[in-house]
């Protein structure tokens, strides 16, 4: 029993050094990076502005689709692992998946809530909310986040996490900036939140799976389903101190899983090659 667990260790060892050991060319980064660029701000969103929105859904759905089929073929072609779900660790991140759903706490605060009614435009709007889910976590955790050569483990996450928030501030490339640069920066603050959560996962879970999964669901419920019921603006229901409270919360829950129990675990994807 003891030689089949080393042998279970010594496997598990050189699985996490081929994902730690991961390493596409500059080009395929760049043009990974480009392609993103275009589909999520200029020039796509300002062509788009002049179309109607079922064109728009259809097209932007095209685009991610073209572009999950591009970063599949990376992922073969560097023969890239998605990686063995550690649930052990999993079941840790099980309070950050609860709060994705805090939102719809704001039902009691709603004054008016609309009725939805399924069509194709909105099957259309859940498939982009999945192959943006998919796209953004091969992007920015399978090839970004493993590209990172930082040797402490939450300097990598944190700056992992910077990349993904500083992204989104590509919203700020419109003709309306005046009009959007408020809305895009409070994006950016929560998308840094939410790529420390994701960083945070794919280093101890050790897998990109439950990243995408999480990635969706909070995708779902906090910018599709609420923004769909909630009628004109949603987030001036949710009480501010809710959301503070929960914020610091997880904060302060973070922390703590960290340093008791992440900060030296021999099973994520930075340990057996670099240590805090």
């Amino acid at each position: 029993m003891f030689y089949q667990y080393r042998v279970y260790l010594y496997l598990e060892s050189l699985y996490l050094a081929k994902m730690k050991h991961v390493k596409i060319s500059v080009a395929d980064t760049l043009i990974s990076s480009f392609l993103f660029i275009f589909v999520v701000s200029f020039p796509f969103q300002y062509f788009a502005n002049h179309l109607p929105n079922y064109v728009i859904t259809i097209l932007e759905l095209c685009l991610r689709m073209f572009l999950t089929g591009y970063y599949l073929r990376l992922i073969f072609k560097y023969n890239i692992p998605l990686g063995k779900i550690n649930f052990k660790n999993l079941l840790f991140f099980i309070p950050f998946l609860l709060a994705t759903f805090t939102n719809l706490l704001a039902f009691p605060f709603a004054d008016e809530v609309a009725t939805l009614s399924f069509n194709w435009v909105m099957i259309l709007d859940i498939l982009i909310i999945v192959f943006t889910a998919f796209n953004e976590e091969i992007l920015f955790r399978l090839f970004i986040y493993n590209s990172l050569r930082i040797e402490n483990r939450l300097l990598k996450i944190l700056a992992g996490a910077g990349i993904f928030g500083a992204f989104h501030l590509l919203n700020l490339i419109t003709p309306s900036f005046l009009a959007v640069y408020q809305s895009v920066l409070i994006q950016s603050i929560y998308t840094f939140a939410l790529g420390l959560i994701l960083c945070f996962m794919y280093e101890f879970v050790a897998s990109i799976i439950p990243c995408i999964v999480f990635h969706f669901i909070f995708n779902f419920f906090n910018q599709f389903l609420v923004t769909a019921m909630f009628y004109p603006i949603y987030s001036n229901y949710f009480p501010l101190y809710a959301a503070l409270t929960i914020g610091c919360a997880l904060t302060i829950y973070g922390i703590l899983l960290y340093i008791f129990r992440f900060k030296k675990d021999p099973n994520s994807l930075s340990y057996n090659q670099y240590f805090d």
